[in-house]
């Protein structure tokens, strides 16, 4: 998907909304996952970050 310049501008100011109500009251585990119909707060008890098994 390739968006508009006014498309991405219209995402950054709907994401930067979000990123600001999770910077002041949320601590930097907490995620959100928005999608058409629901909108999910998740915290991470435990995670590992690699890039080990991704292909080329």
């Amino acid at each position: 998907m390739v968006l508009t310049k006014q498309q991405r501008e219209d995402f950054e100011k709907a994401a930067r909304v979000m990123m600001k109500y999770l910077g002041e009251n949320h601590h930097p585990h907490v995620t959100v996952i928005i999608d058409n119909g629901k909108a999910e707060i998740l915290e991470a008890s435990s995670s590992i970050v690699t890039e080990d098994y991704i292909a080329d």
